[in-house]
């Protein structure tokens, strides 16, 4: 197996972190087998629009990780039929930027391998591409289909 380097683009907000961090675990487990990974941590002088373009054109494999950031409530919430509360979300969306940055991973030409929290929506470019449905209660499938996509 050839080295691969790797860039992990995710939420940075403390709530995430239990979700991010398992992924990141799941990439360490790789690394003697030679994969390498960054993310767009630790804050820089460089824009940070540079210092992620820069990053994602010197990686082998774009990691997006979507977790749960906004949510998506019913649409006839508010008119007179459903006028009471949102009532639960019926989706989510995930980090804003993450979206830009896979659309530029995938316009650069990077494998991209997208880990989508249960429940997130993945509109547009990002919709039509395979992805890795991630249930943080039991991310077994999560992590076999992972291991199939890296070891291809």
């Amino acid at each position: 197996m050839r080295p691969l380097k790797a860039f992990v683009a995710k939420s940075f907000a403390s709530i995430d972190d239990s979700k991010t961090r398992k992924v990141e675990n799941l990439l360490d487990s790789f690394r003697p087998l030679g994969l390498t990974w960054g993310t767009a941590d630790p804050a820089e002088i460089e824009s940070v629009s540079q210092k992620v373009r820069q990053r994602i054109d010197e990686c082998d494999v774009f990691v997006g990780i979507f977790t749960r950031r906004h949510p998506i409530f019913s649409e006839d919430f508010g008119t007179e039929r459903n006028s009471q509360s949102p009532g639960e979300p019926v989706a989510w969306t995930g980090p804003p930027w993450l979206f830009q940055e896979s659309g530029y991973a995938l316009k650069a030409g990077k494998k991209l391998m997208l880990f989508r929290e249960t429940g997130v929506e993945l509109p547009g470019l990002q919709g039509d591409l395979e992805y890795i449905s991630y249930d943080l209660a039991s991310p077994d499938s999560a992590w076999a289909r992972a291991i199939e996509m890296l070891a291809n």
